[in-house]
């Protein structure tokens, strides 16, 4: 990737260290070549007509993603297309224009990693407040550690949840995947190999991210006959790249609404189920991680008592367990009647 003319590695190289400018426009430069097509069928065109259909193909597909993306990636262009105006302005309009750059760049970041931040589109983090149901999710697996305690417990209690699965882990696991299904479970998709720096990736461009997205859905229609339509990003950070891939593919990027620690961090079970029942409500999501790094995962026991405490507690006040797609359903009906 760094040896491409277009990677913003080039632009930084050339340019010295990213300004707020810099990184903005490489992002844009990048994610329109990314999205460029080439051909093979020119025939007896010169160099020029090839390149000038080329540039006139580029600028139209990367106007129609423009026309299509979020406010807050045309508000980028907006601010791309103003900086020049930082050599002639006064020196106060040129304050005010650094602000406004700073203020976009801090918005940004706050919707990459606040999870269930609507800045770059929709995201489904709780279901509908009419009915008391709650959703469990398990993100990262399948896990030959994790996931047949969960799948125990969920069983000795005769609820389901939705497993966010990891697909390169899922097609190691195939007989794991297959008992989540068979047990009446729902599946998402949490990427093919789980990068954690994904929402960081306009840099690379949008086909990693459709790679990464595409090779999971594949997979999870080839073993259940079925589009799966839920999408969770790794460590729930994301972008309009990520977010405009999966409207694309017709998916859902679903959030959470509580979220017990990756590990216990040395808190004992009653603190954690204290802590998510409190935190839960009419169409919650928890959201547990069914395996995490090696040396860092919850320990079974631990991991099932806290799990049954949530459970039980919950049941005892009057939630009914369902999974993500049941919740989706019940909202787009909401919103068609």
């Amino acid at each position: 990737m760094e040896g491409d003319p277009f990677s913003p590695f080039h632009l930084g190289q050339a340019a010295g260290p990213f300004t707020p400018v810099q990184l903005l426009l490489g992002d844009e430069l990048w994610d329109a070549h990314a999205g460029s097509t080439t051909s093979t069928g020119w025939g007896q065109a010169s160099p020029i007509e090839i390149g000038a259909a080329l540039m006139q193909g580029w600028i139209r597909e990367y106007l129609r993603r423009l026309r299509r993306s979020c406010w807050m990636r045309k508000s980028r262009v907006a601010l791309i297309l103003l900086s020049p105006l930082l050599l002639w302005l006064p020196s106060p309009a040129r304050v005010v224009l650094h602000l406004l750059l700073f203020a976009h760049l801090s918005a940004w970041l706050y919707g990459v990693f606040a999870p269930n931040s609507r800045l770059f589109g929709p995201i489904f983090d709780r279901g509908s407040g009419k009915q008391k149901w709650v959703a469990l999710t398990f993100d990262d697996g399948p896990s030959l550690d994790h996931t047949p305690l969960i799948l125990d417990t969920l069983k000795e209690f005769g609820i389901r949840g939705t497993f966010f699965v990891v697909g390169a882990k899922a097609k190691a696991q195939i007989d794991l995947l297959r008992r989540i299904i068979e047990e009446g479970h729902a599946l998402g998709n949490h990427t093919w190999s789980h990068p954690p720096h994904l929402a960081f990736e306009g840099v690379v461009g949008r086909r990693r991210i459709k790679e990464e997205i595409q090779r999971t859905a594949s997979l999870l229609e080839s073993i259940t006959g079925r589009r799966c339509r839920l999408f969770r990003p790794p460590q729930g950070f994301k972008n309009h790249l990520i977010l405009e891939s999966c409207a694309e593919e017709g998916m859902v990027v679903v959030g959470y609404t509580a979220r017990p620690p990756y590990h216990a961090n040395g808190l004992p079970s009653s603190v954690l189920v204290e802590r998510v029942i409190r935190d839960s409500g009419p169409g919650s999501i928890i959201n547990f991680h069914d395996g995490w790094m090696p040396g860092r995962e919850w320990d079974r026991e631990e991991m099932r008592r806290t799990l049954s405490g949530i459970i039980q507690g919950l049941k005892e006040e009057g939630y009914r367990f369902v999974t993500v797609e049941e919740m989706v359903g019940r909202a787009e009906s909401d919103d068609e009647a």
